[in-house]
């Protein structure tokens, strides 16, 4: 296991040394600016003045790379190149600031002045674990500049830095193009799937009709009552356990949201249930669970396949369940449907509620179905299948690349795995 923390027990290389990172980079704590000097983008994205403004871990996402925020009087900037580190919950996150920005409470930005800032980057990215350590020490879960200037880097000559960060970010690049190719193809499959639903398989169909509310389909597609081709029924299934009930696992609201595909292996939740429950609600392969409830409506309807048999595991509360009739509906089909735009905006339509949605039986039976012919509805899962493979290939690639980076980090910046380094 290697040591990132201030006691290193191994012998550092000629040249090298441990350094606080107070004594070579400045930590600039965040402030809040007054309320009235931020502001949000108008209706038409349009700023014209100000800085970028972000406070909080939270908010990396959003800022990065488009801010959504605006500060016209900073108290605290962070510069491009600067390391952004979040010091409230959670803690640890980190951050580079692209361009100069507004930084107020909940962040920490690191400029270094005696050190490379690339290198700098990847030291504190690989010594930040030891924040966990010191926010596990604190009352609230937040820690402070003492505690950022206290962090420990090895450090070792200038030319040596710069050749390492050299390596890392070109780790890094190849992460982020694959990242850049699983995005757009995410973007190709959300379109073909619009294409697929809508127009059917490429050359298949010759004749189309019009159908009120739904648009131009091919004619021999058909639309019907999502509870005229599936039994649509919503669990009652708690958590609870009972000494006198059948052992079980509940596939749980998380296990649907998360997963387009719920598979025997998954990690379920143990609970009991009773025997009339385990006939009933056992999962079975071709069954389409999906999301009833939730505090925001878009996050109704959201489905995953059952890939196979799963007598011991129930479809738990706050899911519905959908089991097809096959010589209508092929289940895969059925989920791509449930996933597709227009079918989320017909169950964001149909949720019920103020602070927290949720789905009426009646009301998700009468959800309209578009529906081709079982054979093109395979056909059209092949075509989303492959594409599917393609995307998990290049998930593998980049998972590779990121157990690659984390190894070659630990080894360069620690000093056990030399680069050579070419003097003029």
């Amino acid at each position: 296991m290697s040591n990132t923390k201030t006691d290193v027990t191994y012998s550092l290389p000629d040249g090298w040394r441990i350094v606080r990172l107070g004594d070579v980079a400045e930590v600039v704590m965040g402030q809040s600016p007054p309320g009235s000097t931020v502001f949000e983008l108008d209706s038409d994205n349009q700023i014209d003045t100000g800085l970028p403004f972000i406070q909080g871990n939270a908010e990396f996402g959003d800022y990065f790379p488009h801010p959504v925020k605006w500060c016209v009087k900073p108290r605290k900037t962070a510069e491009p190149g600067d390391t952004l580190i979040s010091v409230r919950a959670p803690v640890g996150d980190t951050n580079r600031a692209i361009e100069t920005i507004a930084i107020g409470r909940g962040l920490v930005a690191v400029r270094f002045t005696a050190v490379d800032p690339d290198f700098g980057w990847h030291a504190i990215n690989l010594a930040k674990v030891e924040l966990e350590r010191v926010r596990q020490g604190t009352t609230f879960d937040a820690i402070g500049k003492k505690d950022i200037a206290n962090l420990t880097i090895p450090i070792p000559p200038i030319d040596q830095q710069r050749k390492i960060a050299e390596v890392l970010d070109s780790i890094d690049d190849a992460i982020e193009r694959t990242e850049g190719v699983i995005c757009a193809t995410e973007q190709v499959r959300d379109a073909l799937l619009y294409e697929l639903l809508s127009r059917g398989m490429p050359g298949w169909h010759r004749e189309w009709r019009d159908v009120p509310g739904v648009g131009t389909l091919p004619a021999s597609w058909d639309v019907v009552r999502f509870g005229d081709v599936a039994e649509v029924r919503f669990s009652p299934v708690d958590k609870k356990s009972v000494d006198d009930e059948v052992p079980v696992r509940l596939c749980n609201y998380t296990d649907v949201y998360y997963n387009r595909v719920v598979r025997s292996g998954m990690e379920f939740m143990v609970a009991t249930a009773t025997q009339v429950e385990c006939e009933k609600w056992s999962l079975k392969r071709g069954d389409v669970l999906f999301t009833k409830d939730s505090e925001t409506p878009d996050d109704i309807g959201v489905p995953a396949y059952v890939s196979e048999d799963m007598p011991d595991v129930l479809c738990g509360y706050h899911l519905g369940l959908a089991r097809p009739q096959q010589d209508m509906l092929d289940g895969v089909f059925l989920a791509e449907f449930l996933s597709s735009w227009g079918s989320r905006r017909e169950f964001a339509r149909i949720a019920n509620g103020v602070t927290r949605f949720g789905l009426t039986l009646d009301a998700t039976r009468a959800l309209p179905i578009t529906l081709p012919p079982v054979e093109e509805q395979r056909a059209i899962c092949g075509v989303l299948n492959s594409i599917d493979d393609s995307l998990e290939c290049l998930r593998a690639e980049r998972d590779s690349m990121a157990v690659l980076k984390g190894s070659v980090a630990d080894g360069l910046l620690t000093g056990r795995v030399r680069v050579p380094v070419v003097r003029d």
